[in-house]
């Protein structure tokens, strides 16, 4: 359609924004969808995939049993047994039964790699966002994930769940 002169700059920095601009909106679809589902539940056959990354710089708060069974990534359905706790605007807390024991997972939408619907079908994919060294969360214009999980005796606490 437009040429592109192999001698110009970009100085808007598109590519970079139009990334963003698609992470932001991707991360608004999911949280839309997922206060949805947990204000009226799934309908249907309707069924959430979500791959994960699940390494140390995502954000992903989950168990260390957990990790060390998915250090890089991790898939979840949302289909039959898992409950939302907060929808928050940066992450949201689901609990689910692996092995036959209750987990409970805060996940930024930063770290979704894929999401899917198997039923419909629907899809899409995504680059997750990897917190640096660098940046402090004191920094950022977000909260740092909490641990709100008694790992030691392994009890997830019902305040998870109750609004404040």
């Amino acid at each position: 359609m437009f040429s592109n002169t192999a001698n110009s700059t970009d100085f808007f920095g598109y590519q970079e924004r139009l990334e963003e601009a698609m992470q932001g909106a991707l991360s608004a679809f999911t949280r839309e969808i997922l206060a949805e589902v947990k204000e009226n539940g799934l309908k249907g056959d309707h069924a959430i995939y979500l791959t994960i990354s699940t390494g140390p710089k995502t954000g992903v708060v989950m168990s260390d049993k957990l990790r060390e069974k998915w250090p890089e990534e991790l898939v979840i359905a949302l289909q039959h047994q898992f409950v939302l706790g907060e929808v928050g605007y940066e992450e949201f807390e689901v609990v689910l039964t692996f092995s036959g024991e209750t987990e409970l997972l805060t996940i930024p939408y930063d770290a979704i790699k894929e999401y899917g619907d198997p039923s419909v079908p629907f899809s899409f994919a995504r680059k997750p966002v990897l917190v640096t060294d660098e940046v402090k969360w004191e920094e950022l214009d977000i909260p740092a994930p909490k641990q709100r999980r008694d790992t030691e005796n392994n009890v997830v606490s019902l305040d998870t769940f109750r609004k404040e």
